[in-house]
Parts: C-alpha cells; structure tokens; sequence
C-alpha cells in the first residue's frame, strides 16, 4: 500500500489526493507519514498537507512531535491564504515553544499584512516583552494604538514614544507620537510633560510652540483649549 506512494509522480497532484486512504488505514510509523506530506508538499497539494497534517494531530505523540506538526499546519493555512485560521496555531507553538523562531517569524508577517494584524499583534506582544525585542514591539503597539480608543490610545503611545526614545534613540519618532497622543486628548496634562522632557535642552522649542499652536487650532473643549493656551504661553 504505502509503497505505491513512492510511484506518484509529483506534479500529479490529483492522483495523490485520490489514492490517498484514511491515517488510520495507513501504518502510522513517523517515517511514512513524513514520506506522504513531502509527496504532497511538492505537488502543491496544500489541502492535502492540511488534511494529513490534522489527522496526525488526532495520533498519540510527544508534545515536542505534536509542537512540530501544529507548526506545519498553521504554515499550511497561511500558505492557503488562511492566516485567520493559522494564527491561533502558531499561538500553540508560542505557549509550547516560546522561542519559536518560525512561528513568531509568521506571526510578524501577519502583522505587516492586510488582515488579522490585531490578533497577531494581541499573540507577540508578550513574547516580544519577555525577549526585549524592542523594535518590534514599537510595530505591535502601534496596531494596536490603531485599534484603541481614548485613554487606553493615549496610554500605549506614551509607551510607544518612551521605547522609542528611551530604547531606540528614535527621538523625532518619539516626538511624533507624543504629538498624536496630544491632539487625541489636548487636556491631557502627563503629555505635556513628556513633550517638555523630550524636548528639553535642546533647541527645538519653535518645533514644540508649532505642535501647540497646530492643536489650539483644532475644535477643542474648554479644557482642551486652557490647557493648550496655558503651556503655548508658558515661557
């Protein structure tokens, strides 16, 4: 029976999937397995790679084994176009493996692309901390200042800006982001006060007077406008 694989050429993705029997009607030794999915993989039959790869999930193994073909199988549903499908697997691989380069690797592919970039985002941000990978943390936080609102926006951009500044000597890209926090809450006094350390000692008080000037222009409330007045009078 599983002989006959070795016999299936390649490119002939159909016949595969139309001999293919049952997991379970197969002898389900590592090797023959592994054997199968190559067949498929260089037949580009990713549905079939994600159907075996599921039903060796189901087969009694080692948690590191069943780490191993979680991995796959979330690379199989981002390969089909599927990342919302994947995302919660390479978080398996991430609770199992926090170290996993691949996993976290397609994580932060996610996040570049068009969909599933908070969730994505939501899965590295623990795993970006404890690893200290700063630069792309500032990526993470900044989805998800995209998806907040209020104070809770606020609050992530001045963690933002303070890594970028503090860790990544990215000072005008601190700057820029204490400036969005400003005009999304122009009363709130703790970023006045980190504009005015970041920006102390150095000769950019005309660039800190312009950021104010530009938010006393806008709509604001009451306390919006005494308190943008109050620090674009400030000596």
């Amino acid at each position: 029976g599983c002989l006959a694989f070795a016999a299936i050429r390649s490119h002939d993705a159909p016949a595969i999937a139309a001999y293919r029997p049952p997991v379970e009607e197969l002898a389900p030794d590592d090797a023959t397995l592994d054997a199968l999915e190559r067949l498929y993989e260089r037949a580009g039959a990713l549905a079939e790679v994600e159907a075996l790869l599921s039903e060796r999930l189901a087969l009694p193994g080692s948690e590191r084994q069943r780490t191993a073909l979680t991995f796959r199988l979330a690379e199989a549903r981002r390969r089909r176009q599927r990342p919302g499908a994947a995302i919660a697997l390479y978080g398996q691989v991430l609770d199992a493996e926090p170290n996993h380069e691949g996993a976290r690797a397609a994580l932060l592919a996610i996040t570049a692309g068009p969909e599933h970039r908070l969730e994505a985002a939501l899965l590295l941000e623990p795993i970006l901390r404890a690893t200290f990978a700063t630069a792309e943390l500032v990526d993470v936080l900044a989805i998800r200042i995209a998806h907040a609102e209020g104070a809770d926006a606020v609050a992530l951009m001045h963690e933002k800006a303070w890594i970028e500044e503090r860790q990544l000597g990215r000072r005008d890209e601190a700057f820029a982001t204490l400036g969005a926090a400003l005009r999304a809450e122009p009363a709130h006094e703790p970023t006045y006060a980190a504009l005015g350390k970041l920006m102390a000692g150095g000769d950019d008080g005309e660039r800190l007077a312009a950021l104010y000037r530009e938010v006393a222009g806008r709509p604001l409330d009451v306390a919006g406008q005494v308190h943008v007045r109050c620090h674009l009078g400030a000596p």
